[in-house]
């Protein structure tokens, strides 16, 4: 079974979360982890929680927010070819994984997506439209 597990500092994940369930309408096997919002909160237990309900044959598409955080690091010891970690995320790139098959996710395909989607980071202020005479 396909996993989509969103995970950040504080509650950035679950509002991550929500505007991709919105955006795609898919509601299953969407997962957040908002870490830290609690003073005795502890990840580590959260994520193997979480990965404790999976079977070992399903693929996990984890999503954070910062690649040196320790949310990150806390999924490291579940990387395999079947578990995929990727931070940095935003949510164009979010949506776009959130729509792929299951069989499509293989290193080459995660990583040219990712390279495409780097293009939708864009500084507005110095960006040029292309004026079409029927816009107002």
């Amino acid at each position: 079974m396909l996993r989509f597990i969103f995970a950040s500092h504080y509650e950035m994940a679950d509002g991550l979360k929500s505007t991709i369930q919105f955006l795609t309408a898919k509601e299953d096997n969407m997962y957040a982890i908002s870490a830290y919002t609690t003073l005795d909160y502890d990840l580590e237990k959260e994520v193997k929680a979480l990965f404790d309900t999976f079977d070992e044959d399903d693929t996990v598409i984890i999503m954070t927010d910062i690649m040196a955080g320790s949310v990150n690091q806390k999924f490291y010891p579940y990387l395999s070819d079947k578990v995929h970690l990727i931070t940095g995320i935003n949510a164009p790139l979010a949506v776009e994984l959130v729509l792929k098959s299951e069989e499509w996710f293989t290193v080459e395909n995660i990583m040219q997506t990712i390279e495409e989607l780097k293009q939708s980071i864009v500084y507005v202020n110095t960006y040029q439209f292309d004026e079409d005479e029927d816009d107002e």
